[in-house]
């Protein structure tokens, strides 16, 4: 996914100051969760508290909990090993593993390969008396088939917008890592599947998958031009790098 590094202290600063006064837009990861949400958008509004430094859980502001809110939309599900779902989570906040830590507490569908957040979702959907036909014996092996014994965090830091110094707005997107590729590809998805800047979309309306022109697609430059390359590129059919 995105990362974001500061060549100089002047642009860490700025990139700092942005983050905590929330005026990154448009930040959006991908996650493919365990289960189907109830509905096809919405809030979760749920404050968290670190423990021991590791993992996120739910606790009232009055009790230490820190004010966290993430935007979601459902982009594609499937019944298969009791359902899976691909998420768009857009956090407007900036808490540690937020967005783990929402999709498990919140809609109940931890992301698949979460290690640290699964057995909680569980654990509160029994209490609440929520079925999670995911966590069945024969779900669970079916979704080995498709993701692996042990699948990596199939979440995906899928696009940023931030500001520059002169401030013009900029927007960087990924394509998806090759496991998360894979399970499109298993879970029959893949025709539906292409990498680029994503239409918007108002708020009530459900989200359409993207369409994007691929690396063979994208326009060449005109005669007698010259194309100015900064970095080393990549043959066109290779496929994209984690």
């Amino acid at each position: 996914g995105i990362l974001i590094f500061a060549r100089h202290q002047a642009c860490a600063t700025l990139v700092r100051d942005s983050v905590k006064k929330r005026v990154f837009s448009d930040k959006i990861y991908w996650a493919l969760v365990c289960g189907e949400p109830t509905s096809l958008h919405g809030n979760v509004n749920i404050p968290l508290q670190l423990q021991r430094g590791k993992w996120q859980q739910p606790c009232s502001i009055m009790d230490g909990g820190v004010h966290a809110i993430t935007e979601w939309r459902v982009a594609k599900t499937s019944a298969v090993s009791g359902g899976v779902s691909l998420l768009e989570m857009m956090p407007q906040t900036t808490t540690r593993h937020q967005v783990r830590a929402h999709a498990a507490y919140g809609l109940k569908c931890p992301i698949v390969g979460d290690s640290v957040y699964y057995e909680p979702a569980q654990k509160l959907g029994r209490l609440t008396g929520h079925q999670a036909g995911y966590a069945s014996a024969e779900a669970v092996a079916e979704r080995a088939k498709i993701f692996g014994e042990d699948p990596p965090l199939m979440l995906h830091s899928r696009s940023v917008v931030l500001r520059t110094f002169a401030g013009k707005q900029v927007r960087v997107d990924a394509p998806p890592p090759k496991p998360m590729l894979r399970a499109f590809a298993r879970l029959g998805w893949a025709h539906d599947v292409s990498w680029s800047p994503q239409r918007e979309l108002p708020r009530d309306e459900p989200l359409a998958w993207p369409v994007v022109a691929t690396a063979k697609e994208k326009k060449k430059p005109a005669e007698g031009e010259q194309e100015k390359v900064r970095s080393a590129s990549v043959d066109d059919d290779e496929e994209p790098v984690d």
